[in-house]
């Protein structure tokens, strides 16, 4: 069944059509965008089967929980980019234009579909753009970028990295206990070392570590003109404790939605440009004119050296080494993040529960597609390299298999995770260059 979408001449993003739009995304409708004369369609048949193949596998993780959990696709749309770590090719990103499109955004919450005479207001939220909660350790990837935009390291620069650390007269630790380690940068991230996070963070003044995450949109709405969406909660500076640039650090103090977490991985895919996620392409009339949505204007967040940096960096996250394992693709190069934060409880203001996450990208080297995992309220396991990043991979295989997206065919670029590693690295091109 198609569904053609007729709009009069001067009605281009009406509150009609956003509420269609938005209707359509809680019910996992794939929204797709075409671009000149043809008129705009929701597709109901195939293009579904992402939003389902999504909801199927996170019931089937976690069948017990009926929290509101969500897989977010979004096509990064970086097809003219090439710059994957192997090569220097020079070109001007500020004027790429980069169309962040919003594919999907299926939510799994109690099935309304046969109770339609009880239906309570609250399951006809999207909580993709609704819902605000702390994202743990995937906000590591923005204080990582910002003390390498500030040039404070390297990816390879080493820290000595303990298990617990006391800040503010607050002892923070890692997730699992372990001796002193001497980890680079790449290490911290890949193992997701709240500790290592914080040192990192401290390199940086608390001004700046905000300014970059506002930089990335936290606290402010994604423009995606989604119903309802909340910008987010970043307390300003004058509000901030002891404890607050060590808890932020590492993800934790700070409120965004599931759109937004999204955006700032697909910041780092599309080169450190940050653009509005899209919905409607354009609209046409009933004589067949077609009238392109404004053009998204982009924000340069970080360089495009520092974000090859990262994604060459986040790669690790799903190696052997990483926390993410399960995110891996056989024949295709995956970057990503795992979060596991604790989650704000409002019935009594305090932390209890966790939610459970993966966000990721690939081909890492030539990044066409962010997906966003996401699961409130796990019950008995809640590590999201366990929960979230075994969906990632099983959605992220199908949509790279039914958009035909080939691997690149480019090797994975070794990265020293421990001093170990780097000083026998070091050892071994000292040999090489010997005459």
């Amino acid at each position: 069944t198609k569904i053609k979408i007729i709009l009069n001449e001067n009605v281009h993003e009406s509150n009609e059509v956003l509420a269609l739009l938005e209707i359509c995304l809680m019910h996992g409708i794939r929204i797709k965008e075409f671009h000149g004369n043809i008129p705009l369609w929701i597709l109901l048949e195939r293009m579904t089967l992402i939003s389902d193949k999504g909801i199927e596998n996170m019931k089937a993780i976690n069948s017990n929980n009926n929290k509101n959990n969500n897989i977010i696709t979004n096509n990064n749309a970086t097809n003219n980019s090439t710059n994957n770590g192997n090569n220097n090719n020079d070109k001007n990103i500020d004027n790429y234009d980069s169309n962040n499109k919003l594919i999907t955004t299926p939510n799994n919450t109690k099935n309304t579909k046969n109770n339609k005479k009880n239906i309570s207001p609250a399951l006809m939220r999207n909580p993709s753009v609704q819902d605000i909660y702390e994202p743990g350790s995937t906000g590591k990837v923005m204080t990582l970028s910002a003390a390498i935009e500030e040039k404070k390291i390297t990816p390879e620069t080493v820290f000595t990295v303990p298990y617990t650390i006391k800040r503010g007269g607050t002892v923070f630790k890692d997730h699992e206990k372990h001796p002193v380690e001497r980890l680079t940068a790449s290490g911290i991230l890949a193992q997701s070392s709240n500790t290592g996070t914080i040192l990192i963070g401290e390199l940086l003044s608390n001004n700046t570590l905000r300014n970059y995450l506002a930089k990335f949109g936290v606290g402010t709405n994604t423009g995606s003109g989604l119903p309802g969406e909340s910008p987010g909660i970043l307390p300003a500076l004058s509000q901030w404790s002891l404890t607050t640039a060590p808890t932020v650090a590492f993800g934790q103090g700070y409120s965004l939605t599931a759109m937004q977490a999204t955006g700032i991985f697909a910041t780092i895919a599309n080169n450190g440009l940050r653009v509005s996620p899209t919905v409607v392409a354009g609209t046409q009339d009933f004589v067949g004119n077609f009238t392109p949505s404004k053009p998204r204007a982009s924000v340069r967040v970080v360089s495009e050296d520092t974000a090859t940096k990262l994604r060459i960096m986040m790669e690790s996250v799903v190696s052997a080494e990483g926390t993410a394992p399960s995110a891996a693709i056989p024949g295709y190069r995956v970057a990503g993040k795992t979060g596991t934060a604790n989650r704000v409880d409002s019935s009594c203001g305090c932390y209890r529960g966790y939610t459970a996450s993966f966000i990721g990208f690939a081909p890492a080297d030539k990044p066409r597609y962010v997906i966003s995992v996401t699961i409130q309220g796990p019950q008995g396991v809640h590590f999201g390299g366990l929960l979230a990043g075994p969906v990632f991979k099983k959605v992220m295989t199908f949509v790279l298999q039914s958009e035909n997206v080939a691997p690149t065919g480019t090797k994975v670029l070794p990265i020293a995770l421990t001093e170990k590693e780097l000083q026998k690295r070091q050892i071994s091109l000292a040999r090489v260059a010997k005459p």
